[in-house]
């Protein structure tokens, strides 16, 4: 990455292992937004079975062994999912879905320095994960996976103090496809699952819901309605920056509609 050379921004004393060959524009791609491309490794500089440092089956002298994904088109996410990544910040840490099919505007800078822009860009059916230490500045392009299976789940491009934001990994893979064929790109690693032995671990642990439900797919269809009918509306509010779908902390069971807010937002200005 450009932003930790030596010179920010520049390529001065950096290693190329590989080159851009595709990417979703943010600013004018048509259909569901995702922070994502694909890129041409050279030979030599990339693990070509999908390996990832700490997201292995095992653990030796108290450390999670290096192991690849479950290779192919990944899973959806779920509510209380429990999840894993191992990052270029944070290394790995665990956690577990708190919200699916979020919206949020995120702003991105064009540039460096003085010349830099700003834009904004909205997603849709985000993934939000749960906890403050999960990820951190750098963790971006981590990939999400299940802790029982290593399936992939998400595309990590964004967080907070609180959450971690990825792109569902089948709208990343859809957006990745052959311009010419329409080909879908699948996943490198293994043939068959296996579990992210680290998260048995106490270190990698980030904090997680202690609500731990089930609620019926019959009931998120009736949220998600109300929450499609709501989002504009809700989000149009300057202390509202994202909108989701949870498990109700106060009635197990049950379905939410959570709002994510800045700091200090008295709850009486929210409806």
């Amino acid at each position: 990455g450009l932003t930790d050379a030596s010179v920010p921004c520049s390529s001065s004393g950096t290693l190329t292992i590989a080159n851009l060959s595709q990417f979703f524009n943010l600013e004018s791609g048509p259909g569901t937004k995702v922070d994502a491309g694909i890129a041409q490794a050279l030979s030599g500089e990339v693990d070509t079975q999908g390996t990832i440092l700490q997201l292995g089956s095992t653990v030796g002298n108290g450390e999670p062994t290096d192991g690849p994904p479950h290779a192919g088109s990944g899973v959806a996410p779920a509510i209380n999912q429990a999840v894993a990544k191992s990052g270029r910040s944070t290394g790995l840490t665990c956690s577990t879905v708190e919200a699916t099919d979020v919206t949020l505007s995120v702003e991105y800078q064009k540039g460096y320095g003085t010349s830099a822009t700003t834009f904004a860009v909205t997603y849709l059916g985000q993934v939000q994960i749960s906890g403050g230490d999960f990820s951190a500045i750098g963790d971006s392009g981590s990939l999400i996976v299940t802790q029982d299976t290593a399936d992939p789940v998400a595309l990590l491009y964004a967080s907070s103090d609180l959450e971690t934001v990825g792109n569902p990994i089948a709208d990343v893979l859809a957006a990745m496809a052959n311009p010419s064929t329409l080909e879908k790109p699948v996943f490198v690693g293994s043939s068959s699952t296996h579990s992210v032995a680290g998260c048995s671990l106490l270190g990698p642990q980030a904090s997680a819901s202690a609500h731990q439900t089930t609620v019926s797919p019959e009931a998120l269809q009736s949220a998600q309605t109300i929450l499609d009918f709501n989002a504009a509306t809700l989000l149009s509010q300057p202390a509202i920056r994202a909108v989701g779908l949870s498990a109700s902390q106060d009635a197990p069971g049950a379905p939410a509609i959570v709002l994510f807010v800045t700091k200090d937002v008295a709850p009486s200005n929210l409806p």
